[in-house]
C-alpha cells in the first residue's frame, strides 16, 4: 500500500550530496562577508529589480509547492501538507510584496498603505518560511493519515496559506498604523523596531533549523538546510544595510532567490530521478516478461521441432506394419520389423522430449565418458531411412583413435540428429549433384577433439552464416530458427563451442568442438573460424 512506502524525498543523502550542500553554503556565506566588507556602497536603484526578483519567486514556489502537495497526496504526509503550504503562503506573499513596493509598480505602491508597508509584507514573508520548516520538522514522524483526511488536510492548507497571506497583507498596508515603523521618512531603516523583527526572523531559523538537525535527516532536508542558511544570511544582511539599493541590500535579494530556488531543483531532480527509475524498472519487467515468453515460444517451438521428425516416424511405422498385415498374404516378419521400428521411433521420441527439457534447465547435465565416433556411427545408424529415401551417402572418417568425450550421451546425439536433419532436409532441394554428408573426426591437441559434418545441399548465404546459431533464425521456410540454436546451448552447456564455415563448393561446414574425457578447462575452449 502507498503509505507503508516511503516518499521521495525521504530516502537518506548521500555523501555526495551533502558535500555539495556544504560547499555550496559555505560560498554563500564567504560571499556575503565579503559584501559586508565593502561597507555600503549605494548603487543605482533598479526599481524593476524587485517585480523580477518576485515573480521568480512567484514561479519557484508555486512549483515547489505542486511539487510537495503530490507528495503529500500520495503519501499522506501532514509534514509535507505543511511545507507546500508554507510554499504556497510564499508565493502568494510575495506577490503582495510586488504590488506594495515603492516605485516598482506605482510610486507608493498598488496596495496602498504607509512607508513601511512593503517592508512588514516582506517581514511576515520572512517568517512563514521557517514556520513552515519548522512544522514540517516536528510532523515527519507523524503516521500516514487515511485519504480522506489527506484531501481535507491539503484543502484546509490551501485555503490557509492564502487566508494567512490576505489577512497580513491587509494588517500591513490598512493597519499600517497599527504597526511599528520599520522604515524612516528618509527611506533609512528604524533601527530599533526594525532589530526586535530581525532577533524574532533569526529566532524562527534557528529554531527550525534546531528541528531539521535533530529529526532523521532525508535528501529534501539537507536542502531545506541549505534554504534556511541562505534565509538566515538574507535577514542578517537586510538587517545590516542602512536602506534599500545598496549592494548588499542586492546580494540580500539574491541569496534570498538562491534558497528558494535550490529546494524546487532539487525537487524536480528527485522527481526526474524516480520517473528514470520507475522507466528503467517497467523497461526491465517488460524485458523478463518477453524473455519468458520468448523462452516458452522456444520450448513450444523446440518440442515441435525436435519431436516432429520421430513422431512421423511412428506413425510411418505403424502404418507400414498395418499394412504389412492387411495383405492378402500377411507378411508377420515385415510387420514385426515396422512395429519394432514404431517402438523405437517412440522411444527417441520420449528422449527428445527429455532432452528439451534438460536443454533448458539450469541443473547440471548427467555426463557419461562415451567415444563421439560410436555415437555418429550410431545416429546414422538410426536415420538410416531418411538417408536412403533421399539417396543421401555418408562418408565417415573418423580417427580410431580419438579420445572419448565426457557429456550428456542423449543431448549430444540430438545435437547430431539435428545436424543431420538440416543436412538432409537442404540435400533434398537440390537436383543437379551427388548428394552426400561427410563426417570427420579427429584430435585438436592435448584436450580438445573435433568432428566436422560437411554436406553438398543448398548451403547457407554468407550474410546469414554469423547468425545461423541466434534464436528463429532460419534458412528453412519451414524451420522454427531453434535446431542449431539448441545445438549451441547443449555444446556450450560441456564446455565445447560450434561454428559453421563455408569451406566447400556447395553447401556447409559444421564444426564441433569439444574437451577431452577429463579436461575441466572449458572456459578455455574457443571457437576455430
Amino acid at each position: 500500500m502507498l503509505q507503508d512506502q516511503p516518499a521521495l524525498m525521504e530516502r537518506l543523502p548521500d555523501r555526495t550530496q551533502i558535500l555539495l550542500a556544504v560547499a555550496i553554503g559555505l560560498v554563500l556565506l564567504a560571499g556575503a562577508f565579503w559584501v559586508h566588507a565593502l561597507g555600503e556602497i549605494r548603487l543605482q536603484p533598479v526599481l524593476i529589480f524587485i517585480p523580477v526578483v518576485d515573480a521568480i519567486l512567484l514561479v519557484c514556489d508555486l512549483v515547489t509547492t505542486t511539487l510537495l502537495f503530490t507528495q503529500a497526496r500520495v503519501f499522506r504526509s501532514r509534514a509535507y501538507q505543511a511545507l507546500a503550504a508554507g510554499y504556497l503562503f510564499s508565493a502568494v506573499i510575495c506577490i503582495a510584496h510586488c504590488l506594495s513596493f515603492p516605485g516598482a509598480l506605482a510610486p507608493a505602491g498598488l496596495l496602498g498603505g504607509g512607508i513601511s508597508s512593503s517592508t512588514w509584507i516582506s517581514i511576515f514573508w520572512r517568517g512563514g518560511f521557517p514556520i513552515a520548516i519548522g512544522a514540517y520538522a516536528l510532523l515527519k514522524t507523524g503516521k500516514p493519515i487515511s485519504a480522506r483526511r489527506s484531501a481535507i488536510g491539503i484543502t484546509i492548507s490551501v485555503f490557509g496559506a492564502f487566508l494567512v497571506a490576505i489577512v497580513l497583507t491587509l494588517l500591513a498596508t490598512r493597519g499600517a498604523n497599527q504597526l511599528p515603523p520599520l522604515m524612516a521618512a528618509d527611506g533609512a531603516w528604524h533601527y530599533p523596531n526594525l532589530g526586535n523583527a530581525i532577533a524574532v526572523l533569526i529566532g524562527l531559523c534557528l529554531i527550525a533549523s534546531t528541528l531539521l538537525i535533530t529529526r532523521r535527516h532525508s535528501r529534501l532536508d539537507v536542502w531545506l538546510m541549505l534554504s534556511l542558511s541562505a534565509w538566515l544570511i538574507h535577514v542578517i544582511l537586510i538587517a545590516t544595510t542602512s536602506g534599500r539599493f545598496t549592494l548588499a541590500w542586492y546580494f540580500a535579494y539574491g541569496l534570498g532567490m538562491v534558497s528558494h530556488v535550490v529546494v524546487m531543483l532539487t525537487l524536480i531532480a528527485e522527481k526526474t530521478e524516480a520517473y528514470a527509475l520507475l522507466a528503467l524498472s517497467a523497461s526491465a519487467l517488460n524485458r523478463e516478461q518477453y524473455n519468458r515468453l520468448m523462452t516458452l515460444d522456444a520450448v513450444t517451438a523446440a518440442i515441435s521441432h525436435e519431436a516432429g521428425q520421430p513422431l512421423t516416424a511412428v506413425s510411418m511405422n505403424a502404418m507400414a506394419g498395418l499394412n504389412w498385415l492387411t495383405r492378402d498374404r500377411p507378411d508377420i516378419d515385415m510387420a514385426i520389423k515396422s512395429l519394432r521400428a514404431t517402438i523405437e521411433a517412440g522411444d527417441r521420441t520420449a528422449e527428445v522430449i527429455k532432452s528439451i527439457r534438460a536443454a533448458f534447465r539450469k541443473s547440471p547435465n548427467e555426463t557419461v565418458e562415451f567415444d563421439l565416433n560410436q555415437l555418429v556411427r550410431e545416429t546414422t545408424l538410426l536415420l538410416h531411412r531418411e538417408l536412403a529415401s533421399k539417396r543421401i551417402v555418408v562418408q565417415l572418417t573418423l580417427d580410431q583413435d580419438l579420445p572419448s568425450i565426457s557429456a550428456d550421451r542423449v543431448q549430444m546425439q540430438r545435437v547430431l540428429v539435428n545436424l543431420f536433419t538440416n543436412a538432409i532436409e537442404s540435400l533434398g532441394e537440390t537436383r543437379d549433384r551427388p548428394r552426400h554428408i561427410a563426417i570427420r573426426s579427429a584430435p585438436i591437441d592435448d584436450w580438445q577433439v573435433q568432428l566436422e559434418f560437411s554436406d553438398t545441399g543448398i548451403g547457407i548465404m554468407p550474410d546469414k552464416l554469423a547468425y545461423v546459431f541466434e534464436p528463429f533464425v532460419t534458412t528453412k521456410d519451414k524451420g522454427t530458427g531453434l535446431g542449431l540454436t539448441l545445438c549451441r546451448t547443449i555444446v556450450e552447456e560441456h564446455g565445447g563451442s560450434v561454428w559453421a564455415s563455408l569451406e566447400n563448393e556447395h553447401g556447409v561446414t559444421f564444426s564441433l568442438r569439444m574437451p577431452r574425457s577429463g579436461w575441466s578447462g572449458f572456459g578455455d575452449i574457443q571457437p576455430h573460424g
